[in-house]
């Protein structure tokens, strides 16, 4: 009896020391990933640990596990610097174009090792959206910003030569965007490959016997109101639509803050971007593009630089975060429907019209058609037709680019439009 009171009083002698050495293994707050793994083996070792304490030891293990160490210059840091730089000044109506825009601040400091850029077009419905108030944000965070309101071909060939840099070109609704000079630079503007312009030069008599190449390849924020831009130019658009913010308070020059000094900014993001240049050129030889077939054509080349950029993170949270938001936004409305042309709005507009009139029949005749336009107020004429009357050639010429175009209808055999085509 004594002997099996000796083998009692061991067993649970060996119980009590085992749980005392589990719960001794709770009060640790040790990080290092061995003695977690110990943590572990001894949960699932000790048959007289309670459901309350194996709980108790798995929540001490995940606390454990090392947290990931983010660079203090990982592009990440920078990325949010600028967005949060933007969203002081700007509201916009999404983070997916807050993310668009962050990204194309941060690329303008790359553009040396880029084949392609893409251009950021920056519209709103309205005027008093905050067009210019987005190109004066960019001026202080994008590479060497050159800021234009009035530009011509050549301006933009000579300054675009002289020296790598972002133009800004305000009031583009403005600008001649549609003369053929100026579409054939900003087509070309965007592709490091593509042929240049040649232009006389003079020799050292003054006389033009001499002739210079120039590109206008470089990064370009373009700001204008929602006019009828060239389809081409959209093409090689990131668009970023501004609304009218909710919230929004006017303030006049006189009473909005001193700008602020990005000078240490720059000198920062210049040594950034050397110091980074060559793996981002690494990154842009793979292929990091989804496989949406959103990005199987030229949108792979607009938006690769941007996840590029992303790729270039060591934070794996951001990655996936700002990965998804330009996702969503090259797979939504904001970028598939971002743009409606002046002739697609109005077609819109007549269709409404036609409708509101309840004309009846197949057919509508061009008189007739111009007398329900001429009827509307000045403000349609001035945006639709420069504040003249609607002739049959100037619907014939907006409804042109939509190949809307007049026929003869029996049995009178005048000239007219199927309503069907509007809709």
């Amino acid at each position: 009896t004594s002997t099996i009171f000796i083998f009692q009083e061991e067993y649970s002698m060996l119980n009590y020391s085992s749980n005392i050495k589990s719960r001794s293994l709770l009060k640790s707050n040790n990080k290092e990933n061995q003695q977690t793994d110990q943590i572990e083996i001894k949960a699932k070792s000790c048959n007289t640990l309670d459901d309350g304490i194996k709980d108790a030891i798995k929540t001490a293990t995940r606390k454990n596990r090392s947290k990931q160490k983010i660079n203090e210059t990982d592009i990440s840091k920078v990325v949010r610097f600028v967005s949060k730089q933007i969203s002081a000044s700007i509201e916009l109506s999404s983070e997916n174009k807050l993310a668009i825009s962050s990204l194309y601040f941060v690329m303008t400091w790359f553009t040396d090792v880029l084949l392609y850029v893409p251009y950021l077009l920056i519209f709103s419905d309205v005027p008093g959206a905050g067009k210019s108030t987005f190109i004066e944000v960019a001026e202080n965070l994008v590479y060497n910003p050159k800021t234009l309101s009035s530009f011509t071909r050549a301006s933009l060939n000579i300054e675009a030569s002289n020296n790598e840099c972002t133009f800004l070109l305000d009031e583009s609704d403005n600008a001649p965007l549609n003369q053929r000079d100026m579409m054939a630079i900003l087509n070309s503007g965007n592709n490091r490959r593509a042929g240049g312009s040649l232009r006389a030069a003079k020799d050292e008599h003054g006389n033009y016997t001499k002739s210079i190449k120039t590109h206008a390849f470089g990064p370009k924020i373009i700001a204008g109101l929602n006019k009828d831009y060239p389809n081409t130019h959209i093409d090689r658009c990131l668009a970023v639509k501004i609304e009218v913010a909710k919230s929004h308070q006017y303030l006049d020059v006189y009473q909005r803050p001193a700008p602020k000094s990005y000078s240490k900014f720059h000198v920062f993001m210049k040594k950034f971007a050397e110091a980074n240049k060559g793996k981002l050129l690494e990154i842009l030889h793979k292929d990091i593009c989804p496989s949406h077939e959103v990005f199987k054509n030229r949108s792979s080349d607009k938006f690769k630089p941007l996840f590029a950029l992303i790729e270039l993170s060591e934070d794996e949270k951001f990655k996936r975060i700002w990965r998804n938001r330009v996702i969503k936004y090259a797979t939504s409305g904001e970028y598939k429907d971002k743009y409606q042309s002046l002739s697609d709005r109005f077609a819109e507009t007549v269709e409404n019209l036609l409708k509101e009139a309840k004309i009846q029949g197949e057919y509508v005749t061009t008189k007739e058609l111009c007398d329900l336009l001429n009827a509307q107020p000045a403000e349609f004429k001035k945006e639709f037709a420069n504040g003249f009357d609607f002739t049959g050639r100037k619907i014939s010429c907006l409804l042109k680019p939509l190949d809307i175009r007049p026929t003869k209808f029996p049995p009178s055999n005048h000239r007219g439009y199927r309503v069907e085509d509007f809709s």
